[in-house]
């Protein structure tokens, strides 16, 4: 053997060796991008926003259940459609639900469903920030020209870096930090049915039924809400080409009942404890940052 062969074998040795201390490290960290457990809450969060401050809204209109029927049959099929989806990104190779509708159907579809997610997050966006601007109230007793003020540079400085952003990984920090915040929300509407005690206004019957004369047009806007506990299919394609060692079925299969699980527990804790704490007449306001308002001015105040 050469000299020159000699350093090709020991470049080649360390450089196998550093990859495989490399993949070591990496299996190692529970929260690796492209781990099946930071994939899950990026994908949940993907859903999970600004509806689940106004479920329990919907809970005190239609009945706790049938808010928790509706959710057990949607997570259902949030479940079986993101394994299909995941299926079709791995056997064409494609990482973007735009590029898995071009390769299946026809490039017009592909225009189409792009245009529907960029409408998506355009509204989810709007909605992050609405929610944002309310809870910066809450919290400092802001002003409009200050809170406005605040969504705007949360607008600047948060949501158009994510947008750039190439991988959803990437965002998986912030993803848990969003999801921790909204666990924490439960906890604190827990406290404050703990320290109130349960609405007078509930009863078995209403609790379980709603209080009655709910419409048509109820029941729909109820089912439109806890939609979007699990609408993030969209998603789906480019976290499924995340996945490490390499994208799978079987990682994917995990990744979605996680998902979907984190979602329903969130929903259905909120649904459930939302109309104990606040009721299921005019105390019930349009979300639950509403609702917690006068509790921030009594503490306020005292």
């Amino acid at each position: 053997m050469s000299s020159c062969d000699l350093l090709v074998f020991v470049d080649s040795t360390a450089s196998t060796r550093d990859s495989w201390v490399f993949r070591k490290l990496q299996r190692q960290s529970s929260f690796r991008r492209g781990g099946v457990i930071p994939t899950a809450i990026c994908l949940s969060k993907a859903a999970i926003g600004a509806g689940v401050l106004s479920v329990s809204v919907h809970a005190a209109e239609v009945g706790a259940l049938y808010q928790l029927a509706c959710l057990m049959r949607l997570g259902r099929a949030r479940q079986r459609s993101g394994g299909m989806i995941s299926v079709a990104s791995i056997e064409t190779k494609k990482w973007s639900f735009e590029d898995v509708c071009e390769e299946l159907f026809h490039p017009v579809m592909s225009i189409f469903t792009g245009f529907m997610n960029a409408c998506v997050c355009l509204g989810s966006a709007a909605g992050y920030l609405i929610v944002c601007g309310q809870v910066f109230v809450v919290i400092f007793q802001a002003d409009n020209a200050t809170r406005n003020l605040f969504v705007v540079l949360v607008g600047i400085f948060v949501c158009c870096p994510m947008a750039l952003a190439r991988h959803v990984g990437f965002m998986r920090h912030l993803a848990a930090l969003s999801v921790g915040a909204l666990i924490l929300l439960v906890i604190v509407v827990a406290w404050y049915m703990g320290d109130r005690g349960i609405d007078e206004s509930v009863t078995t019957e209403n609790f379980l039924l709603g209080p009655g004369g709910a419409t048509f047009i109820t029941y729909m806007n109820s089912i439109n809400n806890m939609i979007f506990a699990y609408n993030n299919q969209f998603n789906v394609p480019q976290l499924t080409g995340e996945l490490t060692p390499e994208p799978s079925r079987n990682g994917m299969t995990k990744v979605a009942l996680l998902s979907t699980s984190i979602s329903f527990l969130l929903y259905a804790s909120v649904s459930i404890l939302g109309v104990l704490a606040f009721g299921v007449a005019e105390n019930q306001k349009d979300s639950l940052i509403l609702d917690l308002m006068p509790v921030r001015k009594d503490r306020s105040t005292s």
